[in-house]
């Protein structure tokens, strides 16, 4: 409850400052908290984090949570570790657009999904769970700003050909599995997956090209609309 994050808080501070500094857990401004640490707290579910908007950084690993949820509000999250829980699925995070840094690591989750609005991940951790798919894998090229991806001790690590899809299809990468990318590497697994990454290419670009078209024409139309009524008032 409240309490335990009073707690935590003020540990957290301890850690940092002078204690004659440190006020009582009950008088701390939590609308002002940017870090919260709850790791090994044996929580069970994500709550009691309304008016803590202004975090920044959210530990709740090493726990028993189950359900990704209750986080839509802390929009300025840039680092979020939820790895050791009980997590089947990944949900709940489509509000959180400014994560850099996601953990998830030793988990159940079985499909990397629901991430499409997090464009800034800049670190991706997935180790320990039993993603199985590489189809889902290639799916995170849409992250320009990736750098980082961890997997290891997936199911899909035992397919012969992964880490050459990753390298082939993920290009921003410079690290897997904690591993620095040789840029040989990539050019060699780039070569290996030349055919299907130049469709890919053209596809995007098509999809790019009309995304453009779209924007063009609601700005247009948008622009007209103001246009008519400057002209009609």
């Amino acid at each position: 409850g409240t309490a335990l994050i009073r707690d935590a808080v003020r540990e957290e501070l301890l850690s940092q400052h002078d204690p004659s500094v440190v006020p009582a857990a009950h008088e701390i401004d939590l609308t002002e908290v940017t870090t919260l640490i709850l790791s090994f707290h044996n929580i069970y579910q994500i709550d009691n984090l309304l008016g803590f908007e202004r975090l920044v950084k959210l530990q709740l690993d090493n726990n028993i949570i189950e359900k990704i949820e209750n986080l839509d509000h802390l929009v300025n999250l840039e680092w979020l570790d939820l790895s050791f829980n009980n997590i089947s699925v990944i949900e709940g995070l489509d509000k959180l657009v400014n994560l850099t840094d996601l953990s998830l690591s030793d988990n159940k989750i079985e499909k990397i999904e629901r991430l499409e609005t997090l464009t800034k991940l800049n670190v991706l951790s997935l180790g320990r769970n039993r993603i199985r798919d590489l189809d889902g894998v290639k799916d995170l090229r849409r992250f320009r700003n990736l750098r980082l991806l961890n997997l290891k001790h997936n199911p899909v690590c035992e397919d012969d050909s992964y880490r050459n899809t990753v390298l082939a299809y993920l290009p921003s990468l410079k690290y897997l599995d904690y591993q620095l990318i040789e840029p040989q590497q990539a050019h060699k697994a780039r070569d290996q997956f030349s055919e299907q990454l130049w469709d890919l290419e053209q596809k995007e670009k098509v999809r790019t090209t009309r995304a453009r078209v779209r924007s063009v024409l609601a700005c247009s139309h948008t622009q007209l609309l103001l246009l008519y009524c400057t002209v009609v008032g």
